[in-house]
């Protein structure tokens, strides 16, 4: 399915609040262990440490809040839904800021109701929120905030088949979520994902696609790769921000043994099916992670359908020009200490974080700030 910009921008608007709830949401549950652990240790004599009024306020609210979610994690199920009015005031007050913000970017998410979060305590590996607009649920993987974490995941996660059990966890996400609400179904829902989110999201629809989960919902590639693969699986429609290309993970590898000590040899094919995939992918033709694993060469794509995006987009350049950033990341590379392999490719990546920023995309998906259906 195309997407066009201003489509683009309001889904965009749902993944970067994503971002901003799991944060608050583990910050607060972060914070109520530690404000329990204190209270334990008072009470059992083990500190001397009293602690203060508002601490035990505080202990009370997070109480009320993470009352089920303390009952889910116990039988391994990583699901919140705490009411919305049952957060503590400083929590509720950051969400709304952020939400109710006039920035008009903002538009789409205001009529969008959030449903749930998705978050283990233990590991952060995958996590996301669940949001309700006209009988569509949108499902957003959040991603990591750093860029070298996202090619170490997404790239040498593969290399030590790593990345397989990310997806069943990923996996795990999306059924969760249908178990605790129960109109969300294949038919109505829309993955979204930027970054290592977009990588999740994105492989996660193929792999739903291929009928790549055996009835322990682990990934098995023998179920499409085999000479008579498994009937295909539901086709969800997902759109995906500087994501990574992850078609490769499908690839079918065939390993030649040969007959000299180092004949080894290997032959990758890829799957065709993916193309078939209703993926989109949105990224900066100048972003690191978008263009991973040969997306300028049209290679690993999941989905037929890409918007490639330029610093020329929207109100990027305006920015752009204003602010001399695009010189200011070419100086620094100039900078940059090739002597090392590691750490030059550790700077290069850092220092290009800026194409990265769902800011960044934001401003190139922004056409006209007058636009009626910013309002």
């Amino acid at each position: 399915m195309a997407l066009n910009k201003k489509e683009a921008q309001e889904l965009l608007q749902v993944v970067d609040d994503s971002y901003m709830r799991t944060a608050k949401l583990k910050a607060a549950y972060e914070d109520y262990q530690r404000l329990l652990k204190k209270q334990n240790n008072w009470n059992n004599g083990t500190s001397k440490i009293m602690p203060k009024e508002e601490e035990n306020r505080k202990i009370q609210e997070y109480k009320g809040l993470f009352a089920q979610y303390e009952i889910n994690i116990k039988n391994k199920n990583y699901w919140y839904e705490g009411s919305y009015a049952s957060f503590p005031t400083e929590l509720k007050s950051s969400c709304d800021k952020f939400k109710e913000n006039l920035d008009p970017l903002k538009a789409f998410l205001k009529k969008c109701k959030w449903k749930g979060a998705y978050f283990n305590k233990s590991d952060y590996s995958v996590e996301g929120n669940v949001y309700l607009k006209n009988k569509t649920y949108y499902l957003s993987f959040d991603g990591s905030v750093d860029i070298w974490d996202d090619f170490l995941t997404a790239d040498l996660g593969i290399l030590l088949n790593n990345f397989a059990f990310m997806i069943e966890k990923a996996y795990s996400f999306y059924n969760t979520a249908m178990r605790c609400i129960p109109a969300l179904s294949p038919g109505n829902v829309v993955f979204l994902g930027h970054s290592l989110g977009g990588a999740l999201a994105g492989t996660l629809a193929a792999a739903i696609y291929l009928n790549a989960f055996n009835d322990k919902n682990k990934f098995t590639p023998s179920r499409f790769q085999k000479e008579s693969p498994e009937p295909l699986g539901a086709n969800i429609r997902t759109v995906t921000f500087n994501a990574p290309q992850m078609g490769g993970f499908f690839d079918k590898v065939i390993f030649d043994l040969g007959t000299g000590v180092i004949a080894i040899k290997t032959t990758r094919i890829p799957e065709a099916r993916l193309k078939q995939v209703n993926v989109t992918s949105v990224g900066m033709e100048d972003d690191y992670v978008f263009n991973l694993h040969g997306r300028k060469e049209g290679e690993n794509q999941i989905g037929a359908d890409m918007l490639v995006l330029s610093r020329e987009d929207g109100q990027l350049q305006k920015i752009l020009n204003n602010s001399g950033v695009v010189e200011e990341l070419l100086e620094t590379e100039k900078r940059l200490d090739k002597s090392n392999i590691f750490t030059y490719l550790k700077a290069q990546v850092k220092d290009k974080v800026f194409w990265h920023f769902i800011s960044t995309l934001a401003l190139a998906l922004y056409e006209n700030p007058d636009d009626s259906h910013m309002a």
